[in-house]
This record gives C-alpha cells, sequence and structure tokens, in this order.
C-alpha cells in the first residue's frame, strides 16, 4: 500500500483503502487537518492497515489459554503462617492489600490481595489475571508470586512496589512533574503494554491508579482484573469493562476491538 497526500483526492490522501474512508468520515477528518500534519496522518493510516487483521498464527486457540488458566494452582496452606502480615496498603470494594513479609526470611516482601471469594467465577477470573501476568512476565510488568485458598478467602501475592501508585504521585506533585519525567514514566508503561500485546493480551482498566512505581524509579503496570486474552477463536472483543474515564471510544460504544 502506498499512501501520498493529494488534496485535489476524495479525503486528501491518495491511496486510501474504502475502509480507511470510511473510517475519516466517521471520525470528522478533514483536509485541513491532512494539510496540516500529513506525514503524520499517513504514518497512521500505515499502522492502521498494518495492524488491522492478527494472523492465526500469532494467537493462542481457546483450548491453550485455558490450559495455561488450568496451570494456575491455589495453595491450600495456610498464609499466616508462611507470612507476617505487617500494614494494610489500601482497600477496594473486592479486596483489601497489605504489606507481607515471609518468617524466614524479612528482606522477602510482597503485596497481598485479600478477599472472599464465595463464587467459584470470581475465583476463575482470578486463575486468568494470574495466567496473563505470568505469561507476559516483563520487567515492566508487575510480578506474581503466588496465590492461597485458605479459609474461603483467597490471598493474591504480588510484587510489592515501594513507591504506591502513580495517580498519589501525580497528586502529591501537581504541575511539578519536569516533562522529561513524563516522558520517561510512558515509556516504561509503554514497554509493559508491548509485553502484553506481544502475547496478544489486553488490559483494559489501564489508569494511573494500575501504574505502579518503585523508589528506584521502575514502573509497572498492575491489576489484570480485567485483561484478557486474544484467541484463534475470538480475536475481537466486545465486552464493556474497565473503569469510564478512562475506557477508549470504540469499548464505550460497544464496536468489536482488539
Amino acid at each position: 500500500m502506498h499512501l501520498e497526500v493529494d488534496l485535489n483526492s476524495p479525503c486528501g490522501i491518495k491511496g486510501l483503502t474504502p475502509d480507511m474512508m470510511k473510517l475519516f468520515t466517521k471520525n470528522d477528518i478533514s483536509k485541513e487537518m491532512i494539510k496540516d500534519n500529513p506525514q503524520v496522518m499517513i504514518q497512521i493510516m500505515t499502522g492502521l492497515e498494518a495492524k488491522q487483521e492478527i494472523p492465526d498464527n500469532a494467537l493462542l486457540t481457546d483450548n491453550e489459554f485455558n490450559e495455561q488458566i488450568k496451570r494456575v494452582n491455589f495453595l491450600p496452606d495456610n498464609p499466616n503462617e508462611l507470612y507476617r502480615f505487617a500494614k494494610q496498603l489500601g482497600k477496594g470494594a473486592m479486596c483489601t492489600v497489605y504489606h507481607a513479609f515471609n518468617r524466614k526470611n524479612a528482606e522477602e516482601c510482597w503485596a497481598v490481595r485479600v478477599m472472599k471469594v464465595p463464587e467459584q467465577e470470581i475465583l476463575h477470573k482470578i486463575k486468568i489475571e494470574a495466567a496473563v501476568m505470568t505469561m507476559c512476565a516483563n520487567k515492566n510488568i508487575v510480578n506474581y508470586h503466588a496465590s492461597y485458598y485458605y479459609m474461603n478467602c483467597l490471598f493474591m501475592f504480588i510484587e510489592f512496589m515501594d513507591g504506591g501508585a502513580l495517580t498519589d504521585i501525580i497528586y502529591q506533585n501537581l504541575k511539578k512533574i519536569p516533562e522529561k519525567i513524563c516522558a520517561y514514566i510512558m515509556k516504561e508503561i509503554l514497554q509493559g503494554l508491548k509485553a502484553l500485546h506481544d502475547h496478544k493480551q489486553i488490559h483494559r482498566d489501564l489508569k494511573s491508579d494500575n501504574i505502579l512505581v518503585a523508589r528506584d524509579g521502575t514502573i509497572k503496570v498492575a491489576d489484570f482484573g480485567f485483561a484478557i486474552q486474544l484467541t484463534k477463536e475470538q480475536k475481537n472483543r466486545k465486552s464493556v469493562v474497565g473503569t469510564p474515564a478512562w475506557m477508549a471510544p470504540e469499548l464505550i460504544k460497544k464496536e468489536p476491538y482488539n
């Protein structure tokens, strides 16, 4: 496909496919916008065309992903005997997060999500979350350690990030974060997303609450409760999930997305 700026053509760019022309019309992209930013527009459209179809050989089947989920085991031991639970780090609608230390090695610590899980459906969703985190292990993805199912409670142990959530850092330093630091944070987040997307997985709840920071400057994507795997049988999704103010437009519109 060869695209070039041609303001005499219907959409201002010569070589567009019919589907691309529909996108221009649907999103009110004018010739004036193209005239002001011709090369940027061509790069965007070229990228969209290249990523429109996911080849089958890049995707797992539903059965292969289900096998990955089955590999996630919930240990039956009492985690209080193995770990010392310290201060509460946070609390949400579904769980409470604690800081926990290995009783045999105090230098080993984790963040622990504790939740009551009477329904099997919730357990299955947690297994999906753990499977996604394990499959896309990366320096910009929070590490999954283990899960314990004890006394009708689920204890999920994940990497402890001593700087907290990006949201808190932003509010504590409102209008004071230099652009180069913002650029660094964005780069680290995108590297984490690339690890997800390389495995054909979607986070679906990306927001500053779910970006964790360490005091050494490490940035990691966290909370994969809404994450999902694209498969050969399901190359696109239609579920409306996530946090409203942070949702992608096509997701809000209930359009298929990948």
